[in-house]
């Protein structure tokens, strides 16, 4: 016999083998007889559904952007700008005629660093994985600058620990990454001192 499988759009998955299989998302499991085998099968392969739905959800909670920045607006006509999301960084560089997205994966990157003048900061990141590191990004105030760095090195830090951010609540998430990848000695101001 060979199962046939459908979900309706509550989520609710059926599968006929002759007997009727009902499985529903929220991980409750009904088999009449248990003792098929392609009972049991079917109730494997709907256990894999329900697992590869759980993932999908847990993937998509941690796209939440945590942090963003551009470059100041005056002096760089078309910004540059950097969006921090739990599981990935996306570097955008932007001119008057074409727009360089570049994502990355938080377990590609080593280090991140932050180059301070006078008056503005630049970023720039340092991967591992790729030809080349993505272009810096300038032109940044100091704060947005140094917000984004510990957001990052927070990242690292919890990804190296192997935490699942998706669990956390979003107000926490931040003030703990920030905790995190603070750096002794770290300036926002004008480098005077």
């Amino acid at each position: 016999m060979i199962a046939h499988m459908a979900i309706n759009r509550s989520g609710t998955v059926f599968v006929q083998t002759g007997k009727t299989v009902r499985e529903e998302l929220d991980g409750k499991t009904e088999i009449l007889p248990a003792e098929d085998p392609e009972a049991k099968k079917a109730k494997e392969q709907l256990q894999e559904v329900v697992e590869a739905n759980k993932k999908l959800k847990n993937l998509a909670a941690q796209s939440r952007i945590i942090c963003q920045v551009r470059s100041a607006f005056p002096f760089q006509l078309f910004p540059d700008e950097l969006i921090v999301e739990a599981d990935k960084l996306t570097v955008i560089h932007r001119t008057f005629a074409w727009k360089n997205i570049f994502p990355l994966p938080i377990d590609t990157l080593n280090n991140v660093n932050v180059t301070r003048a006078l008056i503005f900061a630049t970023l720039s990141f340092e991967i591992h994985g790729y030809e080349k590191n993505p272009d810096n990004i300038q032109y940044l105030w100091p704060s947005d600058a140094a917000k984004a760095k510990r957001c990052i090195m927070g990242l690292i830090g919890a990804h190296k620990a192997g935490i699942d951010l998706s669990k956390i609540p979003f107000e926490d998430l931040i003030k703990y990454l920030e905790e995190i990848g603070h750096t002794a000695g770290e300036i926002e101001t004008l480098p005077m001192t």
